[in-house]
């Protein structure tokens, strides 16, 4: 009889390896694919949007703006943990201090652009931006 915690592993990667390409999915991919479809289903989806411009042919062209928050830890000045004989050889001793750490934060910011025809059709979507994944 096989081990049921073999099998169990076993049906947990394969259905991890289905899944998988789905949530791989990029933020741009999932707008796209939106092209042709109703502006008012995209609406309900998505959100209003930041902006919304009525054009002179009657389409319309929509801008969402996102932005997000990172935080990196960048250390200033030389961080190397090189050891040196301490003077009274009783072992080893850092050769400097460690710096600290400072943290940095910076925004990142994806601004996608909708186009929408006089027909209520989601024509082109198009991003700009730090991040847009």
């Amino acid at each position: 009889m096989p081990n049921p915690l073999l099998l169990a592993g076993l049906l947990l990667a394969t259905s991890l390896c289905c899944v998988a390409p789905e949530r791989a999915a990029t933020r741009e991919a999932r707008l796209r694919a939106w092209i042709g479809q109703p502006w008012l289903a995209f609406l309900q989806e998505q959100g209003q949007p930041k902006r919304v411009e009525q054009l002179p042919d009657g389409a319309w062209v929509a801008t969402y703006v996102q932005r997000k928050k990172k935080t990196t830890l960048v250390y200033y000045g030389n961080s190397s943990n090189r050891q040196v004989p301490s003077a009274t050889n009783r072992g080893f001793v850092p050769a400097e201090p460690k710096p600290r750490p400072v943290r940095e934060v910076t925004y990142l910011n994806c601004i996608t652009t909708v186009h929408v025809s006089p027909h209520g059709l989601v024509e082109q979507v198009e991003f700009s931006g730090d991040d847009c994944s």
